[in-house]
């Protein structure tokens, strides 16, 4: 008899692998914090945040911080509190420090602790959705300056005229959330983004 076995969601968690979200969030903190360890400038950046050292005249770099906070054991070079736990308390060190993180990333640092993977997957759809909106709208807007200011004949379709919402005030100000503030709502003033 042949039998079809379907493995699905929970299968690798069930068997011990780290494939959770915060899982996820604790790995790229570690290895975060691993680079930083080697970094002689009081900024580390990359796609997702930003830690910046205010305070410099204390402590000039991220090595010289790490070399002077006992955050490592010595012998093992293990990290003696999980990495989360450190960037959090740099997190709120406000004074010394600023840590900044892209929109994307922060919906999902906040989500991690309250929601399960559906919701989350939700997040990244809406966050997927209102960028994908954002760099359409982007290049519908620079090709209507374009057209304004020197018409060429062809550069904005009838269709993408007629596409742009009749309420532009609301447009733009969803222009301006998507890059800074809550997520807004995608339905609005009759408009929807589905």
């Amino acid at each position: 008899m042949n039998r079809l076995v379907i493995i699905g969601n929970g299968f690798d968690m069930a068997h011990g692998l780290k494939t959770s979200y915060k899982d996820f969030i604790n790995w790229y903190w570690e290895r975060r914090l691993n680079a930083m360890l080697t970094e002689h400038a009081p900024i580390s950046e990359d796609c997702l945040c930003k830690l910046e050292i205010k305070n410099t005249k204390d402590c000039a770099s991220w090595s010289n911080f790490f070399f002077f906070h006992s955050f490592r054991d010595l012998k093992t070079r293990e990290w003696k509190y999980p990495p989360t736990e450190i960037v959090n308390a740099i997190r709120e060190n406000t004074d010394d420090f600023s840590v900044t993180c892209s929109r994307f990333f922060e919906t999902i640092l906040q989500s991690i602790e309250t929601k399960g993977w559906v919701d989350i997957e939700n997040d990244y759809y809406q966050l997927l959705k209102l960028c994908t909106f954002q760099c359409y709208s982007d290049s519908l807007l620079r090709n209507v300056r374009s057209a304004s200011t020197s018409f060429m004949p062809g550069s904005v379709s009838k269709r993408e005229l007629r596409s742009m919402p009749a309420n532009l005030g609301w447009w733009k100000a969803l222009m301006r959330s998507a890059s800074s503030g809550p997520m807004p709502p995608l339905s609005r003033n009759g408009f929807s983004l589905s």
